[in-house]
């Protein structure tokens, strides 16, 4: 999903979650279905620098899960400027028109036959843009259904040793060290996903977390009326 999503939190930075990614793709038994969810994801990553300045960056995510598509797009905080290229593109012509990947909302799509279709939309201009797997990894994407669905899929989670329950009834604690660092993650077993992830590297200089939090559904999903959009491919956007 797809900006990094929990799936880049896995893999960033070299933290120990990286090894979650791979484990991801191992083979496993199938997960029953999990329920439907709408989410506010919230990032937050911290760095010492070697200048003695410590860094922080955030921001939040609405994430949609349903039985066969996940949708997240960022949360723009208010007073942000809607960052228009347009002029700086212009005399180019319409095919190199700017395309904000940045902002643009992610959606994974799982086909009957397995297949998983990767989009980035920009909701304001009603643009998709289809990413192809070969360009999958152009966009931090890493081709797993499981893994964007759950955002620490239940292949991962077995990679992971269990530490107890969590504070949240219904919640358990599981926790992964490495050479890099240390990942832990509290696990809902009901909705069938993380709501805390925190990773720390083994020098203690960087740190990165998401919390989760049950946001009110939308009145409509939010790639309703999508079908109607133009369609363009990644490649359009090349320079």
């Amino acid at each position: 999903m797809m900006r990094f999503t929990l799936g880049q939190v896995c893999a960033g930075a070299g933290l120990g979650l990286g090894l979650l990614v791979a484990a991801s793709l191992l083979p496993a038994v199938r997960a029953a279905h999990a329920q439907d969810l709408d989410l506010t994801l919230e990032y937050r990553t911290v760095t010492a620098g070697h200048d003695g300045v410590t860094r922080s960056s955030e921001y939040v995510e609405r994430f949609t899960r349903r039985a066969s598509r996940v949708w997240a797009e960022k949360v723009m905080p208010a007073g942000v400027p809607r960052d228009d290229h347009d002029s700086a593109a212009k005399g180019r012509g319409a095919h190199h028109k700017h395309f904000d990947m940045a902002r643009a909302a992610r959606s994974v799509e799982r086909l009957p036959d397995g297949r998983v279709i990767f989009t980035m939309v920009n909701v304001a201009d009603r643009l998709i843009v289809d990413v192809a797997p070969p360009e999958h990894s152009t966009v931090g994407f890493d081709g797993s259904w499981e893994q964007t669905y759950y955002l620490v899929s239940p292949a991962t989670l077995r990679q992971m040793r269990q530490v107890g329950p969590g504070e949240v009834p219904g919640t358990l604690r599981y926790e992964l060290s490495s050479n890099s660092g240390t990942t832990r993650v509290l696990w809902d077993e009901r909705l069938k996903f993380p709501l805390e992830v925190a990773s720390i590297t083994k020098d203690g200089r960087t740190r990165q977390s998401m919390v989760a939090r049950i946001a009110r559904p939308a009145a409509t999903l939010p790639w309703s009326g999508s079908e109607r959009f133009d369609r363009r491919s990644l490649a359009d956007f090349a320079d």
